[in-house]
């Protein structure tokens, strides 16, 4: 009997606190720049804080870097650029290597590192630099985004930064759409649609556990 009820308070405590607010959104493709493998950023919402995050993970780490809605519109500003810029560097086959104007976004960030917490001690700054190079008639274009080292606030010898990835051609626009309004609210139907499933559910269950403790203590 105690058990059984011990399911049914479980049980209502994840109904009440279980959904999780944070959620991805899009999962991006790019490269790391220090050996140019792939990388994948993950694009992510918090729906509580209103706050969206690009996360990046190593095998050893993982970082959240925290974008307000006004720094997204000044990513999106940033992307659009570079479409912009390639879009001009291709039609006149033109080598440029240049940091976006006005660019810089400022974001506090977040690290996990060995099941340990740390926050950064100050924001770091995320630059934006446009790269095109001409290679036997062919033009290459490249967004790079990189940011500065800045230490944790809860140990001095935990830094955190935001390494350098590169965007290539097509991985730019794909990086444009994935942060659009249009695959925002996407993502944010399906999040609610998921949240409303898992929460039917978990009720239905309750009730069915409910419901089996009433006849045993009935009997």
């Amino acid at each position: 009997m105690k058990k059984l009820f011990l399911v049914v308070s479980l049980l209502s405590s994840f109904l009440a606190f279980g959904f999780t607010d944070e959620y991805i959104i899009s999962t991006i493709d790019c490269y790391d720049a220090k050996y140019f493998l792939e990388e994948q950023i993950y694009f992510k919402y918090d729906d509580e804080e209103n706050l969206y995050y690009l996360q990046k993970k190593d095998y050893f780490s993982s970082a959240w870097y925290v974008l307000t809605p006004e720094n997204l519109e000044i990513l999106r500003a940033n992307i659009k650029k570079a479409l912009d810029w390639g879009k001009i560097a291709k039609e006149n086959k033109t080598s440029i290597s240049k940091e976006l104007p006005d660019s810089q976004i400022k974001v506090s960030a977040i690290k996990e590192y060995h099941n340990e917490w740390y926050s950064s001690s100050r924001d770091i700054t995320l630059t934006f630099n446009f790269l095109s190079v001409v290679e036997h008639s062919t033009v290459i274009c490249s967004l790079v985004i990189y940011g500065n080292q800045v230490p944790s606030l809860q140990n001095q010898y935990i830094d955190i930064e935001f390494e350098e990835v590169i965007f290539t051609n097509d991985l730019i626009e794909y990086f444009y759409d994935s942060i659009s309004p249009e695959t925002i609210e996407a993502a944010q139907k399906q999040h609610e649609k998921q949240k409303e499933a898992e929460r039917t559910s978990v009720e239905k269950l309750i009730e069915e556990a409910e419901h089996v403790e009433e006849e045993i203590f009935n009997h």
